[in-house]
C-alpha cells in the first residue's frame, strides 16, 4: 500500500477518535451545567436534528445517483442541485423547527408563576 493511503487512513482514523472523545466529553459537562431538566431538553432536539440531518445526508445522494442513472440531468447538476438541497435544508429547517416551538408554545400549557411564596387566585 502507498505511504500516502496508510498516512491517509491514520489521519482519519485520529480525526474520528478525537471526535467522539471530545463529544463524550460535551455530553458530560453540557449533562453537569444544564441538570437533568434542560439535559433532556436538549436530548430531545438533538434526537430531532439528528433525524433531518439523516434524511438529508442519506436521501439526497440517492435521488441525485437516481436521477444521473436515468440520464435526466448531467452529474454536474445533480451534484449542484443536491449541495443546494443539503444546504437549504441544513440551514432552513432548524429556523422551521424553532417557529414550530414558539407556535406549539403558544398553543400549550401555560407557564407557571415564579414568584416564590404566592399563589394565584
Amino acid at each position: 500500500m502507498p505511504l500516502k493511503v496508510v498516512k491517509g487512513t491514520v489521519s482519519l482514523m485520529v480525526a474520528q477518535a478525537v471526535f467522539l472523545l471530545s463529544a463524550y466529553v460535551m455530553n458530560i459537562l453540557l449533562a453537569r451545567f444544564l441538570g437533568p431538566e434542560r439535559y433532556g431538553v436538549l436530548g430531545i432536539i438533538f434526537s430531532i436534528l439528528a433525524l433531518f440531518q439523516i434524511m438529508l445526508i442519506t436521501g439526497t445522494p440517492r435521488a441525485a445517483s437516481q436521477v444521473i442513472a436515468a440520464g435526466k440531468a448531467s452529474a454536474r447538476q445533480a451534484e449542484r442541485l443536491s449541495n443546494w438541497l443539503l444546504v437549504g435544508g441544513g440551514i432552513g429547517v432548524p429556523p422551521l423547527l424553532f417557529l414550530g416551538h414558539c407556535l406549539l408554545r403558544e398553543g400549550g400549557r401555560p407557564e407557571l408563576p415564579r414568584q416564590a411564596g404566592r399563589v394565584p387566585v
